[in-house]
């Protein structure tokens, strides 16, 4: 298995992205006019209303998956410089 390999700049961009699409799902959805008909005006309103929850759901979602895409930007670059930290001391070590 090859290993990971991780840009935590691309991260935090896809991160950012992540965050706009989400503000982008969500919409307001007109009303129907209820001259057309009273019933199906209030049934295309109530799936409209249905629809909006949904899109609050899945960009809730998204936010959540865009926030942990932040988090493991900061984790990778941690472990980072934690290994390059070692890496030196090791090659002090092998100096001395």
């Amino acid at each position: 298995m090859k290993p990971l390999r991780v840009n935590e700049d691309d991260l935090r961009v896809i991160a950012a992205r992540w965050h706009d699409v989400a503000g982008d799902i969500v919409g307001a959805a007109p009303d129907v006019p209820a001259a057309s008909s009273q019933a199906s005006a209030a049934v295309v309103n109530e799936i409209h209303a249905g629809a909006a929850v949904t899109e609050q759901a899945f960009a809730a979602r998204i936010r959540i998956t865009a926030i942990k895409t932040a988090a493991a930007a900061t984790v990778y670059a941690a472990q980072d410089a934690a290994a390059a930290t070692k890496l030196d001391d090791i090659a002090t070590a092998l100096e001395a």
